[in-house]
């Protein structure tokens, strides 16, 4: 990675964010932009609220952007995101994968960036969802049990964690060419999708929780008719929709801790929607009798709110509001004991956001208010042989003595 290129370019001084939405809406809303319009045509139509000076000014950056990825797209696809809505509409996503919370920050200091210890890319991460976050436990991003317990991450372990890295490097080191960058990627698919008579939506937070609406609003506008989307811990993103773009599509996600929960309800009253990832087992994976042919179903109620299965698609954009977005337990969250991960299957817990996710299951192991998760793990051979003892004992950091854990039947059948 030579970070050289970007030093050579000069002083970036982009402001680290431009305020908000509001703040350009105006401008934008003026100008009248659609897809038919060139991409010069719309950087001219609102340069005075761009960071470039003119058109030659961003087409220079992005120059310079792409020469410092060489062949790294900032936007990219997945198995996740190409999923298609079953109902025959056309969609394709893209998404901006960089390394999650802190996991980058040593990175970074390695090639001669001062990041303060505080430095993070979600900055409502809670312990679980830092241990069991897709971007450093899932699929190709997956770290393994060891980096991601100790905080020990390998930005050099392959293709999709140097191209992570890249991404996120050249965003902290210039963010103007990366937002350059930024907008021609988005145009460029936007054209190829139309020809294709595709609808192009982009998540730009497939692992970081950065509110674009305020870090760089401009995007919103200079696409109009391209469908943006997240996840997000931060709760007040959706509490104040007069400050999101309307192509702009916020799901509010549940992890744990009891001050993630009180924001989630506040969403919900506000007819917002809560992502909530639960222990229900997915195709191949062991259960009581046997390996399971099928994704086994999520709980139809939670908290007396409906569940929708956000595992069959990606397409956010087009839930019904005030509804539970269900995800199934993916990667590392498999093991998750910190709450971040909701058991359906009930015994001695007196929580009523559970009540609706009991019905229907089998026998549960319990660790109660008086047992340790250590004594309890040590004490079952085959949780001990699911759970690595690294990250089992990072997860055990994280939960009090005094917290009730429950752990699924088939979690102690799983051979894997």
């Amino acid at each position: 990675m030579n970070i050289g290129i970007l030093q050579a370019a000069g002083t970036d001084n982009t402001p680290e964010q431009f305020g908000n939405w509001q703040d350009v809406r105006d401008t934008f809303e003026a100008a009248g932009l659609y897809y038919g319009d060139s991409l010069r045509d719309r950087i001219e139509a609102v340069i005075d609220v761009l960071p470039w000076q003119d058109w030659d000014g961003l087409a220079a950056d992005v120059k310079l952007a792409k020469e410092f990825m060489g062949a790294t797209k900032l936007l990219t696809n997945s198995a996740k995101l190409n999923k298609g809505r079953s109902d025959g509409d056309d969609y394709r996503t893209i998404g901006l994968y960089m390394p999650p919370a802190s996991s980058g920050r040593d990175m970074l200091r390695s090639i001669g960036l001062q990041v303060s210890d505080n430095y993070t890319l979600c900055p409502a991460a809670t312990a679980g969802c830092a241990l069991a976050c897709l971007g450093t436990g899932s699929g190709h991003m997956n770290q393994g049990v060891e980096r991601v317990a100790s905080g020990q991450y390998d930005w050099d372990l392959s293709n999709v964690q140097r191209a992570q890295a890249k991404r996120l490097a050249l965003f902290e080191a210039h963010r103007r060419a990366f937002y350059a960058l930024l907008i021609k990627e988005v145009e460029a698919a936007e054209r190829a999708d139309r020809k294709a008579g595709r609808q192009l939506a982009v998540r730009p937070n497939c692992t970081s929780d950065i509110a674009w609406e305020r870090q760089f609003p401009q995007l919103f506008g200079l696409f109009p008719d391209v469908i943006f989307y997240d996840y997000t811990k931060l709760h007040k993103r959706l509490l104040a929709p007069a400050f999101l773009p309307r192509n702009y599509t916020l799901t509010y996600s549940r992890a744990d801790g009891s001050v993630n929960h009180d924001r989630a309800e506040q969403v919900l009253a506000a007819g917002g929607n809560v992502a909530v990832v639960f222990d229900t087992p997915r195709k191949g994976e062991r259960g009581r009798n046997g390996t399971l042919k099928a994704d086994a179903a999520l709980p139809a109620l939670f908290g007396g709110v409906p569940v929708i299965d956000a595992d069959l698609d990606d397409a956010r954009f087009l839930d019904p509001q005030g509804v539970i977005v269900g995800l199934r337990a993916k990667g590392l969250a498999k093991a998750d004991l910190t709450g971040f991960v909701v058991h359906t299957c009930i015994a001695g817990i007196k929580d009523k956001v559970h009540a609706d996710a009991r019905v229907g299951c089998p026998g549960l192991s319990v660790i109660t208010a008086d047992q340790t998760i250590d004594a309890f793990i040590h004490g079952d051979q085959n949780l001990r042989q699911t759970i690595p003892s690294i990250l089992r004992d990072a997860f055990k950091s994280t939960t009090t003595a005094d917290q009730t854990i429950d752990v699924p039947d088939y979690l102690l059948y799983r051979k894997s």
